[in-house]
């Protein structure tokens, strides 16, 4: 429910003043940075062992460290999604725009068929063989690492190809 009000929100009222006011290197960001900082909030939680850290942000809001992370989670996920679905995928059709009409033809099935599928797949293989020799809560800092190491790839792929972008149509 969230995530369709915050993904409408979006959609109409935020990602093309966005892409108009700060440009294309900008609005592209905030998805992996989004998620960066959601992801970055939700692991300690946890991870924790009840650190003073911890303890001191629950007892702050009132509630136990599991009510915590489950909250900051269930916003993650409402940010991540709405953002994927509605500036992340401004800005990537964005990208397109300056290349010629075969180059982009080709480019749009490339990411959209090929890289969207290999990336679903290869993210359940990992999962897959990370629980074969470890358990899912074990595997959590195995998880962390793969999740901020993706997305900071992600921001610096970002920024290369903002580089190659004509600045009229950033």
């Amino acid at each position: 429910f969230f995530k369709g009000i915050f993904s409408t929100f979006l959609s109409v009222f935020v990602t093309h003043r966005l892409i108009k006011f700060f440009g294309w290197q900008f609005t592209a960001l905030i998805t992996p940075v989004a998620m960066l900082i959601t992801s970055l909030l939700f692991f300690p939680l946890v991870l924790g062992k009840n650190t003073d850290f911890i303890n001191n942000c629950s007892a702050f809001f009132g509630t136990t460290p599991l009510a915590l992370a489950v909250f900051i989670g269930a916003c993650q996920n409402c940010i991540t999604r709405a953002t994927k679905y509605t500036i992340y995928d401004a800005t990537k059709e964005l990208a397109f725009l300056p290349l010629d009409t075969k180059t982009k033809r080709l480019a749009k099935t490339t990411i959209d068929g090929v890289g969207s599928r290999i990336g679903k797949s290869s993210s359940s293989l990992l999962y897959q063989v990370i629980f074969q020799f470890i358990s899912i809560v074990e595997s959590i800092p195995y998880i962390l690492i793969i999740c901020v190491a993706t997305l900071l790839a992600w921001i610096k792929a970002i920024v290369v190809v903002s580089k190659k972008i004509p600045k009229n149509t950033r």
